[in-house]
């Protein structure tokens, strides 16, 4: 068999789901219109409300993945009182007290 998949920039660009589709909005999948929205939210062979199992062969490690990315995010804010930069990209640290 073919494998068949789609490709993610575009899906989560599509103006007929989304608000402002080119914007970068991560609050868009938070309240009920946004969990609505996770049905359109695809990881890997299914969407991100899906349960892995044999018959979709979605990652059994995805919600793993969103649970330490939460941890990380959580532990530089408490870690760091600011985070200064230049053009987009992150040039320093500045550890809290």
């Amino acid at each position: 068999g073919e494998l068949l998949c789609g490709y993610q920039p575009l899906v989560m660009r599509d103006p007929k789901v989304f608000d402002e589709p080119e914007a970068f909005n991560p609050d868009r999948f938070r309240g009920e219109k946004g969990v609505a929205l996770l049905d359109y939210l695809f990881w890997s062979n299914g969407p991100q409300t899906g349960t892995p199992s044999e018959k979709n062969k979605q990652c059994a490690g995805k919600d793993l993945v969103v649970l330490t990315a939460v941890v990380f995010v959580a532990y530089i804010f408490k870690r760091y009182d600011s985070i200064a930069g230049e053009g987009g990209s992150i040039t320093a640290f500045q550890r809290a007290n």
